[in-house]
């Protein structure tokens, strides 16, 4: 681990269950006495500096907290050496992003970073539901929890990644407008077609909901393992996953399976790029 993401328990936690006896062995901090601490509390090892890091043998991928202050050269070194990077936070500027798209491109490393809501229980029945039951997607409706970081740059780029996840063919955002207290976003599909994203916080006895509007009927993901849907004019479903895991597990499950030589697909740099660009476009229209 370089840095420490929010909640790192729950990281070493997944880490621990992970069936091939993968393990935390090393914690860089740039506060070495937080290093310390941390890597005895986990039995790993406490490491003085990020080049230290890479080197070792004995350290098979990294979850690196952020980019955003560790400079080109090192975002560059850690490329190099060709271990899998799962990325926690970002705060790295477009300019930077692109060009650490085109370092990770060159080296064929694998960078993951964190987009967990197309990786939960309830993204994956609602894709099983497009597939049988409600068809093609034609319009996304979200409803973001009306708290101080609801329209924060990680926030925006999860919506627009998760969006564009479910909805497989978009190739770029057309334009953003406001309106009606929300953001509406205008999506270019490959087949040729223009669909509607619009967000915005939620008002009084409203809940929290991403709900996809397809051509034989809707399904409204509630919560990270909860799904309401139904075809039209019939009665809607609620269905309850049972899962033990968040979309932030699964993901970070799929980036450890990658990490041992897998072909799982997951969310890569190119992606981070996109939603990072749109939320920019978004926020700026917003403020």
């Amino acid at each position: 681990m370089i840095g420490l993401p929010d909640h790192w328990q729950d990281y070493c936690r997944v880490i621990e269950n992970f069936p091939n006896r993968v393990t935390v062995g090393a914690i860089f901090h740039r506060q070495p006495k937080v290093a310390r601490e941390i890597a005895d509390s986990v039995d790993a090892t406490a490491v003085g500096g990020v080049l230290r890091m890479i080197s070792r043998q004995d350290v098979s991928c990294l979850i690196l907290q952020d980019a955003g202050w560790l400079g080109s050269q090192l975002m560059t070194a850690i490329a190099e050496s060709k271990k899998p990077v799962f990325l926690t936070s970002q705060t790295v500027g477009l300019a930077d992003l692109q060009a650490l798209e085109s370092v990770v491109a060159l080296n064929r490393s694998i960078w993951v970073p964190r987009l967990q809501h197309r990786f939960t229980p309830a993204t994956t029945r609602l894709m099983e539901l497009i597939a049988t039951q409600i068809g093609s997607p034609n319009r996304i409706d979200v409803l973001m929890e009306n708290e101080d970081d609801a329209w924060s740059r990680q926030a925006v780029a999860e919506v627009i990644d998760w969006s564009f996840f479910v909805l497989q063919k978009a190739e770029k955002i057309r334009s953003v407008r406001i309106e009606q207290g929300g953001c509406r976003i205008r999506v270019e599909m490959k087949t040729d077609s223009v669909l509607d994203i619009f967000v915005r916080t939620v008002r009084a006895n409203e809940k929290p909901s991403w709900t996809v509007r397809c051509s034989r009927g809707e399904a409204m993901v509630l919560q990270d393992s909860k799904v309401e849907w139904k075809l039209t004019g019939h009665e809607s479903n609620a269905e309850v996953l049972n899962s033990e895991h968040s979309g932030l597990a699964m993901q970070l499950l799929v980036f450890l399976r990658r990490a041992a030589g897998g072909l799982i697909p997951t969310a890569d740099i190119g992606d981070l790029h996109r939603s990072y660009a749109a939320a920019d476009q978004i926020l700026q229209a917003r403020f």
